[in-house]
C-alpha cells in the first residue's frame, strides 16, 4: 500500500518548478502512513510524479520510485505486487528471478506493449507512468480494483492523479464539495443490496476514482479515460465427477492465497470465527507447513466480544490451537471510534465503524505486520443460493429439483406461482428474452410495490426521486443480464463492479484479500450453481447449505466446528451495544432541538429518523429490521456531512491514530549531474529531481 501523487500542468498553466514540487510534496505528506520506507519527488517540464514508500516485499527493495527508465526516459510511479512475474520476465526476455521490482516490470511491459501492457498484467496494481516521448500521463488500475487511484481534471488542461481523495484536496483551489448525486444513488433501496461498488463518482464533487480495468491517458489538453478489461463469462465447466470441481476451486484458492502470501516481513490476518477467513488461514498455515511459501511470521488479528451473542472467540481458538500461530484478541475500544457530533478529519465516505477496525490496526502495527488478508468477498462468490431449479433441469435432474423447490417454497414466504415463474420458467428461456421478461417485470414490480419501498422516516424532497432511481437501477440490471440462473446472475451483480477497494486509512497496512481474484471469480460462475448450494438435512436457511465447494474443499483443513457451521454470526447485538453506549451523541446528533444535516438538506424527515432511532435503541436487536442498513448508512451521512463543515486544514487531513508520526519532511533538489543520481541517462530526463527524508518518531 504504497502511496501514488501525480500532476500534469495544462497548456498555459505550467507551474514553477518549486511551486510543482511543493504541491506534489503535499499530496504525499498528508498520506504518511503510506510512506515510512521514504518518500521522493520527480519534476520536469510541468510535469511531477511522486512516491510515498510502504515495502511489502523483497522485490520492492530494488528500485526506488518514481523510477526512470534509461532506455526510454519513462518515468513510474506504482502501488502493486504483480502474481505473473515470471510469465512477464520470460516475455519481456529477462532472466527467470531476475532483480527487478515490480514497478519496473510494469514499465518494461509498457515500453514493450504501450497502452496494451495492464491487460498483460496479473495482481493488485495501481500505477502512473509519464512518457516524455509522447507527453502523456498513463494511469491504471487492476481488473479488480485493489488498489485506489483517484483523479481530477484541473483548471486550464492538465490533470492530478492521487492515490487518496484528500491528497487531491491539499490543492486549496479544489473546492470541498458534496456529489448530490453520488448520495441520492446510495440512498436508493436496491443499493443496499450488495456492498460499496467501485464506481467513478466519489462523494467529493468534481474527484472521480479511476475505475477497474480501467485507464487513464491524460495530456496538457486532454483527459481520456478507457476500460482495457471487462469481465466475460466463459462457458458452464462440465466434469466427470464432484470431486474434480473441489479440486480446481481447492486450487486455485491455494494460489490466491499463495500468492498473497509474498512478503519479506510478517503477514497476518483478520480471523473471524467464519468459513471464509478461517480457510483462509489455514491455507496459509499448509503453505508454511508444505514449504511452498517461506515463513517469515503469520499472526491472525481478531475482534471478540465478550458476553455478547456474537462472540466468535471459541471458533477462533479452534484454529489457533490446530496450527499453533500467534493470535491477537482484541476487544474494539469504543473511547477511539469517531464522535458522531465532531469528526475529527477527512472521512472518504459515510461509514460507521463498529467493528473496531482501528483497534485491530493498532494490534497489527504493534505485532510489526504490514500485510492482512481478510476474507471479503467471499459471500458474493462462494455462498450461492437454493435457486438452482432451472439449472437442474437442464442437467436430467427432475426429482432434485422437485425436491428442492418443495423445500424452498417451504421456508420462504413467496408464492409457488412466482418461484415457478422467476426461478423455473424464466431462466429456462433464451437469455435475450428472458431480458426482456424480467425488464418488464422488474418495472411491474417496482411500481407495484413503490409504496413500500422506503421508510417512512425518507424525506419528502428526495422519496420520488430515490423510487425512480430504484425502478431504473432495477431494470437496467436486467437489461444488462449476463447469466439465466437467478443465483449466477446475482453473484455476477455482487462481483461486477467490483467492490471499492479497502482501505486501512490512517495505517501503513497492506490489504490483501484472496477472494477479490477474478481468476477464481471466473471458475466460480462458470461451475453449475447446484454445487456451491445443497438444502442441509436439518437446519432451515441458506447459510447451511451454502458455501458448499468452500467446505468440500477444506475438508481435513479446516477445524470441523467452523467447516460444518451451520448459522451465520449475527452482530445485531454488538451494534445495539454500540449504540446504547454512545447515545448521548445520538441525542447531541439527532435528538430533540437538533438540526441535523441529513435533514436539513431534505434525507430524511428529522422527526421521524429521530422516532426510529429511539425504537432502534430500545428494541434491540429484535428492532433491526429490513431498514437497519438504510439507518446506519445515514448515521454515517451524517457523520460525514459534518467532517466537511470542519476548517479545511482538518477537513482534507486524516485524524490518523498512527503511533508512528513524521517529525520533518524537507525537499533537497537533485541537480541534474549530481553524484547521486543513478545513470547518465537519467540525467538527459530529469530538469531536477527531489527526494523526501523522511524522520519518524522513535
Amino acid at each position: 500500500m504504497s502511496g501514488i501523487a501525480g500532476v500534469v500542468a495544462g497548456v498555459g498553466g505550467r507551474l514553477q518548478r518549486t511551486d510543482l514540487a511543493h504541491q506534489v510534496s503535499r499530496m504525499l505528506q498528508c498520506v504518511d502512513y503510506r510512506g515510512p520506507d521514504g518518500m521522493q519527488i520527480w519534476i520536469r517540464d510541468g510535469v511531477g510524479l511522486g512516491h510515498a514508500s510502504l515495502v511489502t516485499t523483497a522485490e520492492d527493495r530494488l528500485g526506488a520510485q518514481p523510477l526512470v527508465s534509461p532506455l526510454t526516459g519513462c518515468v513510474i510511479t506504482a502501488d502493486a505486487r504483480l502474481d505473473n512475474r515470471s510469465e512477464l520476465l520470460s516475455q519481456l526476455g529477462w532472466p527467470a528471478g531476475g532483480n527487478i521490482c515490480d514497478a519496473e516490470l510494469i514499465l518494461r511491459a509498457y515500453e514493450h506493449w504501450g497502452l496494451d501492457a495492464p491487460k498483460r498484467l496479473t495482481g493488485d496494481f495501481a500505477f502512473a507512468i509519464w512518457d516524455p516521448r509522447r507527453a502523456r500521463l498513463v494511469c491504471a488500475r487492476d481488473t479488480y480494483g485493489q488498489r485506489p487511484l483517484h483523479y481530477r481534471s484541473n483548471d486550464g488542461g492538465g490533470c492530478s492523479v492521487a492515490s487518496e481523495i484528500h491528497q487531491l484536496l491539499q490543492d486549496p483551489s479544489v473546492p470541498l464539495a458534496p456529489d448530490e448525486n453520488r448520495i441520492l444513488d446510495d440512498l436508493v433501496p436496491a443499493s443496499m443490496l450488495r456492498n460499496q461498488a467501485d464506481r467513478a463518482d466519489t462523494y467529493y464533487a468534481g474527484i472521480s476514482a479511476l475505475t477497474a480495468g480501467s485507464m487513464l491517458v491524460a495530456t496538457a489538453e486532454t483527459v481520456r479515460i478507457q476500460r482495457y478489461w471487462e469481465f466475460v463469462p466463459g462457458p458452464e465447466l462440465r466434469y466427470r465427477r464432484e470431486s474434480d470441481y473441489v479440486d480446481h476451486f481447492r486450487a486455485l484458492l491455494t494460489d490466491a492465497v499463495r500468492n498473497r502470501l509474498r512478503s519479506d516481513s510478517a503477514v497476518g490476518a483478520l480471523l473471524s470465527g467464519g468459513l471464509d477467513s478461517s480457510s483462509l488461514v489455514c491455507l496459509a498455515q499448509e503453505l508454511y507447513r508444505s514449504g511452498d511459501v517461506r515463513d517469515n511470521g503469520f499472526a491472525t488479528f481478531s475482534a471478540v466480544y465478550p458476553g455478547l451473542e456474537c462472540d466468535e472467540q471459541p471458533l477462533i481458538e479452534e484454529v489457533q490451537r490446530k496450527y499453533g500461530f500467534s493470535a491477537h484478541l482484541v476487544t474494539p475500544d469504543a473511547d477511539n471510534e469517531w464522535s458522531l457530533a465532531t469528526p475529527r478529519g477527512f472521512c472518504p465516505r459515510p461509514g460507521l465503524a463498529v467493528a473496531g477496525l482501528d483497534a485491530l490496526f493498532s494490534a497489527s502495527v504493534d505485532a510489526g505486520v504490514r500485510v492482512l488478508l481478510t476474507g471479503e468477498i467471499a459471500d458474493a462468490c462462494v455462498r450461492g443460493s437454493a435457486l438452482v431449479f432451472d439449472s437442474l433441469l437442464r442437467h436430467g435432474r427432475l426429482l432434485e429439483a422437485a425436491r428442492q423447490m418443495k423445500r424452498y417454497l417451504q421456508e420462504s414466504d413467496e408464492s409457488a406461482r412466482s418461484v415457478l415463474a422467476l426461478y423455473l420458467m424464466a431462466p429456462l428461456l433464451t437469455l435475450p428474452l428472458q431480458r426482456l421478461v424480467m425488464t418488464a417485470f422488474a418495472d411491474r414490480y417496482a411500481r407495484k410495490n413503490s409504496w413500500r419501498l422506503l421508510p417512512e422516516w425518507i424525506g419528502a424532497p428526495v422519496d420520488e426521486t430515490l423510487r425512480t432511481r430504484h425502478r431504473d437501477l432495477l431494470i437496467a440490471r436486467e437489461k444488462a443480464r449476463r447469466f439465466s440462473n437467478p443465483t449466477l446472475h446475482w453473484e455476477h451483480l455482487a462481483l461486477y463492479p467490483a467492490e471499492e477497494a479497502p482501505l486501512s486509512l490512517g495505517w501503513p497496512i497492506e490489504i490483501r484479500r484472496p477472494f477479490a481474484d477474478p481468476r477464481l471469480h471466473a471458475f466460480l460462475l462458470a461451475v453449475p450453481p447446484e454445487l456451491k448450494f445443497v438444502p442441509h438435512l436439518e437446519v432451515a436457511g441458506s447459510y447451511a447449505g451454502g458455501k458448499r465447494l468452500l467446505r468440500e474443499a477444506m475438508r481435513g483443513i479446516l477445524p470441523e466446528p467452523i467447516r460444518g457451521k451451520t448459522g451465520i454470526t449475527a452482530f445485531n447485538s454488538a451494534i445495539s451495544e454500540q449504540i446504547d453506549r454512545h447515545w448521548s451523541r445520538y441525542v447531541e446528533t439527532f435528538g430533540p432541538g437538533v438540526h441535523p444535516r441529513v435533514a436539513e438538506r431534505g434525507y430524511v424527515d428529522g422527526d421521524r429518523f429521530w422516532a426510529r432511532l429511539q425504537a432502534f435503541r430500545e428494541g434491540g436487536a429484535a428492532a433491526m429490521r429490513r431498514d437497519a442498513r438504510l439507518l446506519m448508512y445515514v448515521v454515517g451521512l451524517e457523520q460525514w456531512l459534518r467532517a466537511l463543515e470542519l476548517p479545511r486544514s482538518a477537513a482534507v487531513k486524516v485524524a490518523t491514530p498512527w503511533k508512528g508520526r513524521v517529525a520533518n519532511i524537507r525537499a533537497e533538489a537533485r541537480e541534474p549531474g549530481s553524484p547521486t543520481r543513478p545513470t547518465a541517462a537519467e540525467e538527459q530526463v530529469a530538469d531536477c529531481q527531489f527526494q523526501l527524508q523522511l524522520e519518524v518518531k522513535a
